[in-house]
Formats: C-alpha cells, structure tokens, sequence
C-alpha cells in the first residue's frame, strides 16, 4: 500500500511541476496585454522593458501585425466604390479580432489571433 501513495504521490508532483513551468507570470502577461492594447506602442514598451520575454513579444507582434493588416486592407479599400462601402465592416471585424488577441493575451497561452496571427508568427522582429 505505501507503494501506491508513492506512485501517485510521484505523478501528482509531475502535473503539478508541469502547470508551473507552462503558466506564465503576471509581469509577462501585463506586456502580452498592453502589446495587444496598443499595438506599435505597446510592442516598443515590451520589447524594451522585457526582451527576454518571449510571451510579450509574441502579443506584441500579434497586434501590431493586426493594425498593420487593417490600415493596409483600409487603404486598399478606399481605391474601389464597393470598398468604401466595406470599410466599416473591416473595422468591425478588426475590433473583434483585437479583442479576441486580449483575451489570448490575458489568458496566459500563447494562441494566434485568427485571419492575421499566423503572418505575425513567421515576422522575426
């Protein structure tokens, strides 16, 4: 019977020094989030203050690539007649998608915004 405590005692040790070293500290989500927020802003915050930290340099790429990809899609949107008509449309989904990069961003894994992430990751700034 001792040897069975042993045993679970062992693998509860092993899950719960795994959820220490994936949780990501308070500091790390605070850049994650402010790269997020304001994104060239927020990124030049985080990338000085913490350049270690590669959970907020990934958010702050994150939303500096979204911005980047809207003002881009904006202008190219004002060039057509129907383009004018989806520009508040692209700002709608562009809010949606900034609030979905927070929520990430606060939620302590490292998760792509959806559409634009997967640009941002392969970006090496």
């Amino acid at each position: 019977m001792a040897k069975r405590k042993s045993k679970r005692s062992k693998s509860r040790n092993i899950v719960a020094s795994a959820a220490k070293t994936t949780k990501t500290d308070t500091k790390s989500r605070v850049y994650a989030f402010l790269g997020t927020l304001l994104p060239v802003i927020g990124w030049i915050i985080s990338y000085f203050a913490c350049k270690e930290d590669k959970y907020a340099s990934y958010y702050g790429r994150q939303g500096t690539w979204l911005l980047v990809c809207a003002v881009v899609l904006h202008f190219v949107l004002i060039f057509s007649i129907i383009g004018i008509a989806l520009i508040p449309l692209l700002w709608v989904i562009a809010v949606i998608l900034w609030v979905i990069g927070i929520i990430n961003a606060l939620s302590g894994k490292t998760r792509p915004i959806p559409i634009t992430g997967r640009f941002a990751e392969k970006l090496k700034l």
